[in-house]
């Protein structure tokens, strides 16, 4: 209330609203402040299970927000992933907000109903790059083809880590556990990653770390420039063949923390992901 006893704004919680729409990690929970017309006045994000690399980012698509009115279009999908570049969780965010926003007015503003609905039709290059680069990939390991390798490494740096930042991270494994999965319709690329990456570990090795991975080719010429530029280190085979079991031990004691939690905080440690993101 302001001093005159009228309304000064509204503050509410989009997860009470709008609990359906999901990101990555789940609903992106938002604090909304509006006006006494129902004008967004600021917006805060509130703690959740995205990646903390694209959180900083969707700070720049929910400022993009402020101003908008009940019953307003959103921007349209590609000015907002140009603006964020986390297309899943940008796109939650926009949409979370309107909808949020359209039942508020429903309720609070008395405002026409508004119906409002994500798009359920799947994007055609969401299905068509992902696969390319993963036959590509598939190409490149059984073919065993030097220079088929690098580009399919390219591929996959390009697509998946230039291009979507749609790398498999261990927060995108904790989300699976912890059953934060996003639809498909919305994110196709996040399911066929997944299913890619264990269905070729099963059946040919480390397809996916090796090549579709955006790091692998970052660590791949960090190999070659380093090799050249500095002794190598004093490993015995015997040590390096232990000490590779360390990365199994790291991987489920963050696992075990993030079920313990409840969230993907403690997985929110990895380099790869901030690399691309951060």
């Amino acid at each position: 209330m302001d001093p005159r006893g009228n309304v000064a704004g509204y503050i509410f919680l989009t997860r009470e609203l709008a609990p359906e729409v999901l990101g990555y990690g789940g609903h992106i929970p938002m604090a909304v402040r509006t006006d006494p017309a129902g004008q967004i006045q600021s917006i805060q994000l509130l703690p959740n299970n995205e990646t903390p690399a694209y959180v900083r980012r969707l700070d720049i698509i929910v400022q993009k927000l402020v101003g908008q009115r009940p019953g307003d279009e959103l921007p349209p999908a590609s000015k907002v992933d140009a603006i964020a570049g986390a297309t899943v969780s940008s796109q939650a965010v926009a949409l979370t907000i309107r909808k949020s926003l359209a039942v508020f007015a429903g309720k609070v503003l008395a405002a026409p109903a508004t119906s409002i609905a994500p798009a359920s039709r799947v994007a055609w290059h969401k299905l068509l790059f992902p696969i390319l680069v993963f036959l590509l990939v598939l190409a490149a390991i059984l073919s065993a083809r030097r220079e088929l390798h690098w580009f399919a490494m390219a591929a996959g740096f390009v697509y998946f880590g230039i291009m979507t930042a749609g790398m498999l991270s261990i927060v995108q494994v904790a989300n699976l556990g912890l059953l934060n999965i996003p639809d498909f319709a919305a994110n196709p690329s996040w399911w066929l990653t997944i299913v890619f990456a264990f269905l070729s570990a099963l059946v040919i090795g480390r397809a996916h770390c090796a090549a579709a991975c955006p790091f692998a080719l970052v660590q791949e010429a960090l190999h070659i420039l380093l090799r050249r530029r500095l002794p190598a280190p004093g490993v015995t085979p015997a040590l390096d063949r232990r000490a590779r079991y360390l990365k199994y031990f790291f991987l489920l004691t963050l696992l075990a923390a993030t079920f313990i939690l409840g969230n993907t905080s403690a997985a929110n440690i990895e380099p790869f992901v901030t690399l691309f993101c951060g």
